[in-house]
């Protein structure tokens, strides 16, 4: 389930996109499945949002990777920095 959910973003078109996310939602409510059931009604919250990337295809995934970096590095210099304290 989780790999069909991605395919949302590989639909050509909204309107394929919609149908794609709406067959989706409909198979997690019908696997009797908790989780599933209690995320499809959340992405059923979300489900205008997430088709306006077809309207206006922008990411913040380089925003996020880059923000991830930085605080890798910041973490890793707080590690050496400690350890020198004590060793």
């Amino acid at each position: 389930m989780k790999e069909d959910l991605r395919q949302v973003w590989n639909q050509p078109n909204k309107i394929q996109a919609t149908d794609y996310l709406l067959d989706w939602i409909i198979r997690a409510y019908n696997s009797g499945v908790s989780m599933l059931k209690n995320f499809a009604k959340t992405l059923s919250k979300h489900f205008d949002g997430i088709l306006a990337y077809y309207d206006f295809p922008i990411s913040t995934g380089p925003l996020v990777r880059s923000s991830f970096s930085v605080f890798w590095k910041k973490g890793c210099a707080q590690i050496v920095k400690v350890q020198s304290q004590y060793f």
